[in-house]
C-alpha cells in the first residue's frame, strides 16, 4: 500500500534525524532528555538570578559605606566695623594719703572769745567752727574782736530769720554757711569714717565735725561737757586727729585719738545725739 509505505518512510527518516542529534528514538528517552534540558535551564536561570541579586545587595552595602564629603564653606571675614572692640578693664586706683598731714595757717578762736560763757556763746560752737573754716579760705587771722563780732552776727541772723538760736544739724550748719557767708556749695557727707576725714584734710580742706561732746572727754571742758559740740579737724598723725576745738581756749591744735573721734562722731539728731549720723561738713570756696 503506497500510503503506508510513505508513512513508514517518513518515520524512518525522522528517527534518523533524532539519532543524528543525539536523541534516542524511543519517546521515553526523548522525554527524559527534554526534562533534563528544562531542569538545566531552570537551574541556570536560578544561578544567574542569584548572582544578580547578590551583586545588587553587595553594591548597595558598598554605597552605604561611602562617606559623603560635604563641600568646604569658607565664612567671609567680618568687616572692621562689625568686629567688636575689647575695652581695657579700668581699675580705680586707690587714693593714697600720707601717714601724717597738717593744714598750715588755719586760724583759731574759741566760741567765747572773751570768755563770756553766756547762753549765746555756750551754744555757739557751730558758728565758731564755720568761722574758722571761712577765715582759712579768706587767708585772714582771727582776733577776739573780729571773732566775737562774726559769731554774734551769725547768732543774731538765726534769731531774726530762723526764729531763734538752736543746736544745728549738719545740713543746717551747711545752710548757715551758705546764707550768711554766701557759699554756693557746701558738702555734707554721712556715714563717714576716719579715713574719709583724713582724705579731705590731705586735700587741704578743714573738716567741720559734729560730735557728742561728752564722748570727747576733753579735760578742759567744764564737767560734764557739752551734750553736742562742733569742732574743726585740720590734721592727722598715725594715731590722732588734730583739731581746732572752739570749746576751750586751749583748743588750738588739740589732738584726739582715732577711736575717740569715731566714737563721738554724731550729729544733733533732734537731741538724741548718741544715735545721730556720723557726718562731716566741707566748705567749698
Amino acid at each position: 500500500m503506497p500510503g503506508w509505505r510513505n508513512w513508514h518512510t517518513r518515520t524512518t527518516q525522522n528517527r534518523m534525524i533524532f539519532r543524528s542529534c543525539g536523541f534516542n528514538s524511543h519517546p521515553r528517552h526523548l522525554m527524559k532528555r527534554i526534562f533534563k534540558i528544562i531542569v538545566f535551564i531552570f537551574l541556570l536561570a536560578l544561578l544567574i538570578m542569584g548572582s544578580f541579586f547578590y551583586f545588587l545587595r553587595n553594591n548597595k552595602t558598598f554605597k552605604s559605606e561611602i562617606i559623603e564629603e560635604k563641600p568646604l564653606t569658607i565664612s567671609p571675614r567680618p568687616s572692621p566695623k562689625s568686629t567688636p572692640t575689647l575695652k581695657p578693664k579700668v581699675t580705680e586706683a586707690k587714693e593714697e594719703i600720707s601717714e601724717t598731714y597738717k593744714i598750715k595757717n588755719v586760724p583759731f578762736t574759741p566760741q567765747a572769745p572773751f570768755a563770756k560763757w553766756d547762753h549765746d556763746h555756750n551754744e555757739a560752737c557751730e558758728e565758731a567752727a564755720i568761722l574758722i573754716a571761712h577765715y582759712f579760705y579768706k587767708k585772714k587771722d582771727l582776733t577776739p574782736v573780729v571773732s566775737d563780732k562774726e559769731i554774734m552776727g551769725m547768732v543774731n541772723y538765726q534769731k531774726k530769720n530762723w526764729g531763734g538760736h538752736f543746736d544745728l544739724e549738719a545740713k543746717e550748719i551747711a545752710k548757715l554757711a551758705k546764707e550768711y557767708y554766701g557759699y554756693k556749695n557746701v558738702k555734707v557727707s554721712y556715714n563717714v569714717s576716719i579715713n574719709d576725714i583724713k582724705k579731705e584734710i590731705a586735700k587741704g580742706n578743714p573738716v567741720i565735725l559734729p560730735t557728742a561732746g561728752r564722748l570727747l572727754n576733753n579735760p578742759y571742758y567744764k564737767s560734764p561737757g557739752p551734750l553736742y559740740h562742733a569742732l574743726v579737724a585740720i590734721g592727722y598723725t598715725e594715731r590722732k586727729i588734730i583739731t581746732n576745738d572752739p570749746g576751750t581756749k586751749r583748743g588750738e591744735n588739740f589732738s584726739y585719738s582715732y577711736s575717740t573721734i569715731k566714737n563721738a562722731l554724731h550729729e544733733w539728731n533732734s537731741g538724741n545725739v548718741y544715735k545721730g549720723k556720723r557726718t562731716m561738713i566741707i566748705l567749698v570756696p
